[in-house]
């Protein structure tokens, strides 16, 4: 009979990074329109959207 060990290392008090959450999404709203965008996304195409959007109405 063959037996086999290994090592064991126990640590104490590791305490777990928790995964961070995205960032929700942004959503600009005009009217009955609604346009969701990427949290990162940055503020010339928001500002091009928005635009774009009031120049409808």
């Amino acid at each position: 009979m063959t037996s086999s060990w290994s090592a064991l290392v126990v640590r104490e008090n590791v305490e777990a990074t928790p995964e961070p959450t995205p960032p929700s999404p942004l959503e600009l709203i005009c009217g009955v329109v609604t346009v969701r965008l990427d949290a990162g996304t940055s503020a010339v195409p928001i500002a091009k959207i928005a635009r774009a959007l009031n120049a409808s109405s």
